[in-house]
């Protein structure tokens, strides 16, 4: 009996998405004899690396785009060839806005495991565009048979009370410890590379657009440099680059907010930090911050990152109706603090360690299977 497919249902193949990394680095943790991720993203991938990284575990990856109000026959005629080619016996989406589709598609088709997975708490920025989406979701129960959420409030958001509680696995995004962890090395050669062997570094990594809040980091980020020598380190590329890239020359701190792209090398610049710093509207549960803790940093959030989060007992969560001079403060007072090997073994031996949600997953997907299958 050969591996069994699972196609996972994304919107890029990309180290900037959250979701993306998520799917990768279950794929990476399971045994590519008994378990292949097919994937089917939204946009055409382009980073090569990824791509092939799937392809090498024998994957499959195809391109559905979004669905426009007038080709949406075309869209679902796409998703009908697919399942019509492969009788795959589950499909995993990650995309809510668009899972009444593809999961009724896979209904009509007879996919027998039908999995909704929630990675968020907000339905976007903007009214109309929160209306819309929350439209769009609310019959997703028709179509699913199966509900994952990597936290209890996205749980709640998009399924509602009665399932988060009594039908939904909660799957908590995880980091894999053999990547991600405390390296003294690292943390010495990036910081000779960026200059900064004596400075205080704040990381921050996140997709640079207006829910992230990077104007108020910048924001805070200025009040720290009152009184430290200090450096900000953005991580990761979006919409808000170059309003944010203006923002750092008006304030004056061009110079020490290093933008530094989208990496592929987190964990070789995470170590080189001093604390990490994560101003959202709205969270679920970020990825980047659990990392962050595995790299041995303390972390200072906005109040709309969860309390789960809090893998280490090490992370400070502010309103950001706060001043600029608390969470500027909050900062400082972390990076003095701080333990990074201790931070580093404490998330080692917690369950947000991927080899146990790893084991989780399959153990989830097993049981769904059918007896034949």
């Amino acid at each position: 009996m050969g591996a069994t497919r699972v196609l996972h249902v994304i919107d890029r193949l990309d180290y900037g998405n959250g979701v993306c990394m998520v799917v990768m680095n279950y794929m990476r943790q399971l045994d590519p004899e008994k378990w292949v991720f097919d994937i089917v993203v939204q946009h055409p991938p382009k980073d090569k690396a990824l791509y092939d990284e799937v392809i090498a575990r024998g994957g499959q990856i195809f391109t559905i785009g979004k669905p426009g109000l007038w080709d949406l026959g075309t869209f679902l005629r796409q998703w009908d060839q697919l399942f019509a080619q492969y009788p795959y016996p589950i499909v995993h989406g990650h995309l809510p806005v668009t899972a009444v589709f593809y999961l009724g598609t896979a209904r009509k088709n007879k996919v027998p495991v039908r999995i909704i997975h929630s990675h968020g708490t907000r339905g976007g920025i903007g009214f109309l565009k929160g209306i819309r989406n929350t439209l769009v979701t609310r019959p997703i129960p028709l179509y699913a048979t199966h509900f994952i959420a990597c936290s209890l409030p996205a749980g709640q958001y998009l399924f509602g009370n009665h399932i988060a509680h009594h039908r939904m696995l909660l799957l908590p995004n995880a980091i894999d410890c053999d990547r991600f962890h405390f390296d003294a090395v690292a943390r010495q050669q990036i910081r000779t590379l960026h200059h900064a062997k004596d400075a205080l570094v704040i990381g921050h990594v996140a997709r640079l657009s207006p829910e992230k809040n990077q104007g108020f980091l910048l924001d805070v980020f200025h009040t720290v440099c009152q009184t430290q020598n200090a450096f900000l380190w953005v991580m990761g590329d979006g919409p808000e680059r170059s309003a944010l890239e203006s923002k750092a020359k008006d304030l004056g701190i061009s110079e020490r907010v290093l933008f530094l792209g989208v990496r592929s090398d987190l964990e070789q610049i995470l170590p080189g930090c001093d604390a990490f710093c994560l101003p959202s509207f709205y969270e679920a549960m970020p990825l980047s911050v659990l990392e962050a803790q595995a790299c041995g940093l303390p972390c200072v959030t906005s109040v709309s990152v969860p309390a789960q989060a809090d893998v280490t007992g090490t992370m400070t969560r502010l309103s950001l109706q706060a001043g600029l001079s608390v969470w500027a403060d909050a900062l400082v007072n972390a990076a003095r603090q701080r333990d990074p090997q201790a931070i580093s073994s404490q998330f080692i031996q917690s369950p947000m360690n991927i080899r146990h949600t790893a084991d989780m997953l399959t153990h989830f997907y097993t049981r769904q299977l059918p007896a034949d299958g």
